[in-house]
C-alpha cells in the first residue's frame, strides 16, 4: 500500500491528500513555491462561519443555480445512434 492509505475492513479509503493528488495531480501538502511541507492551521465547517468568510473576502457563497434539466432527444425512430456503431460487435 502507499502512503496515505489505509485498509479498513477489507476497502481502501484515501486521506484527504492522497485523493487530492489522485484527482488533480497536486500534493495539496506542498508549497507550490518552495516545494517544503505545508500543515493544515484550521478546518472550518459550521456553515455559517464558511459564509462569513467568503463574503468577507469578496468571493460567492452559494453555489451556482441549477440548470434546467435538457429536453429528451426524439426517440421515436429505432434507428440506432451512429456514434455507437460497431460498439457492440466483437
Amino acid at each position: 500500500m502507499a502512503a496515505g492509505e489505509m485498509c479498513v475492513r477489507g476497502g481502501l479509503y484515501y486521506s484527504w491528500r492522497e485523493l487530492m493528488r489522485r484527482v488533480f495531480s497536486v500534493d495539496v501538502l506542498q508549497c507550490p513555491d518552495c516545494h517544503e511541507p505545508m500543515r493544515i492551521l484550521a478546518a472550518i465547517h459550521p456553515p455559517e462561519t464558511t459564509r462569513a468568510i467568503l463574503e468577507h473576502l469578496g468571493l460567492p457563497s452559494r453555489g451556482p443555480p441549477i440548470a434546467a434539466a435538457r429536453a429528451e432527444e426524439d426517440s421515436s425512430s429505432n434507428e440506432p445512434n451512429p456514434e455507437y456503431a460497431g460498439a457492440l460487435e466483437s
